[in-house]
């Protein structure tokens, strides 16, 4: 029996290494929620991470669909307002070639009208048809209506102006417009500078 007291710890000694062991256990316990903590932060940030990886990837592509898509509605309402210009030109020789009397002062009237709106609706910046129109102003709608029919040389340059005033149009029209765009880029981007 004395062999079985040795071996056997005493229920002070017992008490101790439970205890010991107890201490041990409540710092693993610890531990592991310290690391399950870790764990958690390191995948909340993880995941913040991603998200705001992908939010910046959606966001880079919505930024790129919407210049595609401001792009596209430019270069269309830039080829609209040229064709539009052309069409203009062309009602209007045919009006003058189809009257007894040549031209009408309402029909000079509606040209001066159509350039003054073209400034107002010319949001993109359309230099080149901008020019063209206010040449073809300086150049032909300076006289009455009264004097081009008097005159026939005047006559002949007006419809001669009506005809180039077409056909530049036309090939403004069928032109790239990426001159507009890039000024037009510009411009959009001095205003935002100014408004920050």
């Amino acid at each position: 029996m004395a062999g079985k007291d040795e071996a056997t710890p005493s229920k002070a000694e017992q008490a101790r290494i439970e205890k010991e062991v107890a201490a041990q256990v409540a710092v693993a316990k610890e531990d592991m929620k310290i690391q399950k903590s870790r764990l958690k932060t390191i995948r909340v940030v993880g995941f913040i991470l991603l998200a705001g990886g992908a939010r910046r990837r959606i966001a880079e592509e919505a930024s790129r669909r919407m210049k595609a898509d401001l792009d596209g509605f430019i270069r269309d309402s830039v080829a609209s307002m040229r064709e539009e210009t052309a069409r203009l030109a062309s009602e209007v020789l045919a009006t003058i070639d189809g009257s007894e009397n040549g031209v009408h002062q309402r029909t000079l009237n509606r040209l001066t009208t159509f350039i003054d709106s073209f400034r107002s609706l010319n949001f993109a910046g359309d230099q080149q048809l901008e020019s063209t129109l206010e040449k073809f102003r300086r150049d032909l709608l300076t006289r009455s209506a009264e004097d081009y029919r008097n005159d026939s040389s005047a006559m002949s340059s007006l419809t001669d102006g009506l005809a180039r005033l077409r056909e530049n149009a036309v090939q403004l029209a069928r032109s790239d417009a990426r001159e507009v765009l890039a000024r037009f880029g510009q411009l959009g981007a001095r205003k935002l500078a100014a408004a920050s």
